[in-house]
């Protein structure tokens, strides 16, 4: 009983969690980071101007252009600006079949940035 209130429990802070991106992304103030091929990158301006203890949060959204299953992507990320790292806590992908996909973590590893383009772009938005 106890492991199956676990999961109802569990399941309920994602379902909120989804509902909050969704319902916010919508209404957010958006800039544009870059425009590539591949996707447009945008990167939401109120959450990009919070500072929080020599790091940068930003919520981001990559559109893809002509992916096969994939419509955009939303993330929660944090940068540490001094070290080039990011770290993702909450990833909602789209689907073009409507269907929406939810991963979240409460204290993800710190990952240097990439050199991917669409990466490197939201790096220099949010430590500018």
């Amino acid at each position: 009983m106890r492991k199956i209130l676990h999961i109802v429990y569990g399941m309920s802070i994602a379902f909120c969690m989804f509902s909050l991106s969704v319902n916010t992304a919508e209404s957010a103030d958006w800039s544009l980071v870059m425009e590539n091929a591949e996707a447009t990158f945008y990167v939401d301006n109120e959450t990009s101007a919070k500072n929080t203890a020599g790091a940068k949060l930003a919520r981001e959204l990559k559109v893809l252009k002509n992916h096969k299953e994939i419509t955009r992507v939303l993330t929660h990320s944090e940068y540490n600006c001094n070290d080039r790292k990011k770290r993702i806590f909450l990833t909602l992908t789209t689907y073009k079949t409507g269907e929406t996909s939810l991963i979240s973590s409460k204290d993800p590893n710190w990952e240097i940035v990439s050199s991917d383009p669409g990466v490197k772009a939201f790096f220099q938005s949010a430590c500018k």
